[in-house]
């Protein structure tokens, strides 16, 4: 045999030998959030969620994270998933209609809950066992739901006092989507579409009187410098979203060890999202009394009218989702929606500021029943 085949055969069996014991590359997770690092969802769930991946998958995965939609916004998320420009990120459910129909039956029944907790589990568990539909067109437009959350309540915030019917009446009242314009519209308000990142200056150049907002968008948002009277009336939550969605050719490209991580650890990312907002809600009432922020309680003939609307309003959601999303019988995830609602209820209103039973309830009820090997594949 030549030296020179001699050489090759050594050098060839040294690289086999370097190739089995050197480190395999970690594989970059592209996050796209478009929210700041200082929101409960980028900046706390998202942290706590990676940390605890991170600590069980090693160098298998380093996350990096682009914020304020840096490398998607919102409104280009899915398909940003699909086509592999980035591999996770939050989702507004809402942007996506066209292709998630089935999945607006939540943002459309928003209104029948009013704790951030029981309805990020409704809508967690509602999108992973209760719509299938929903699982599907996830499926055929690249999305892998791995997780939900929904947002504090929803309340009052204007440019002037607002609690009765009466001085409600001709409000120009921001709102996004449809129940909210029904809503809007129900009390007497004329409701006005407009992006919630433009609702600061829609007060400053009194484009409108009032939207609907958390409590903590005082701050947040710095609504506290241009609006700056608060009715606590609680008009549901924002949870038709997809806290951790995966873009599918990501998912299918981990092995079934680190997918198996990947969903075992977002019990911790919902927990953070509400224990973050709880304590960040509790926070900004006084800095917001001192800025000169008025806080009212709502006019019993106005809390009335918005609870009576919420009841009246779902043969419309039936309506809207045959007419507008083309679902042909959208009642049987209706209901499913409403059951889950009264089920959480109750199971967290023994354990609502206990954050460990909280998280270990979403494992038990939600990630404990589904097949981690075939989930998403």
């Amino acid at each position: 045999m030549s030296k020179r085949f001699i050489t090759a055969g050594i050098a060839g069996a040294l690289f086999a030998i370097v190739a089995a014991v050197a480190p395999a590359q970690a594989e970059d997770v592209r996050v796209s959030l478009g929210l700041s690092p200082k929101h409960p969802v980028a900046g706390y769930g998202y942290n706590k969620y990676m940390e605890a991946v991170k600590a069980e998958v090693g160098d298998k995965l380093e996350f990096k994270v682009h914020y304020g939609g840096a490398l998607l916004g919102l409104k280009a998320m899915l398909d940003g998933l699909r086509d592999d420009v980035a591999d996770l990120g939050i989702l507004a459910l809402p942007y996506h209609a066209a292709q998630l129909r089935n999945s607006q039956v939540a943002a459309n029944m928003s209104m029948m809950g009013f704790d951030m907790a029981v309805m990020s589990a409704v809508t967690t568990e509602f999108y992973m066992l209760g719509c299938q539909p929903c699982l599907d067109e996830m499926k055929r437009a690249g999305l892998v739901y791995a997780g939900g959350y929904a947002t504090p309540p929803y309340v009052l915030i204007s440019k002037k006092k607002i609690t009765t019917l009466e001085e409600m009446k001709g409000t120009k009242m921001r709102a996004g989507a449809g129940l909210f314009v029904r809503w809007a519209e129900s009390v007497g308000a004329v409701p006005v579409n407009l992006p919630v990142s433009d609702m600061y200056d829609g007060f400053a150049q009194g484009v409108i009187d009032a939207g609907v907002q958390t409590v903590d968008g005082l701050r947040g948002y710095g609504f506290w410098d241009v609006a700056q009277h608060v009715t606590m009336l609680e008009v549901g939550t924002f949870n038709s979203t997809a806290l951790l969605g995966y873009g599918k050719p990501f998912w299918q490209r981990q092995p079934a060890d680190v997918r198996k991580v990947l969903l075992d650890k977002a019990p911790i990312a919902m927990r953070a999202v509400i224990e973050d907002y709880d304590e960040r809600m509790e926070s900004v009432i006084a800095p917001a009394k001192e800025k000169g922020v008025k806080f009212y309680d709502p006019a019993p003939d106005l809390l009335a009218a918005t609870r009576d609307f919420a009841k009246k309003d779902l043969p419309e959601v039936e309506k809207t989702m045959q007419t507008d999303y083309k679902i042909e019988n959208p009642k049987p995830l209706m209901d499913s929606f409403a059951g889950l609602v009264a089920k959480w209820e109750k199971l967290v209103a023994p354990v609502r500021k206990d954050y460990n039973a909280l998280q270990a309830l979403f494992d038990k009820e939600i990630y404990a029943k589904i097949d981690r090997k075939t989930w998403g594949m």
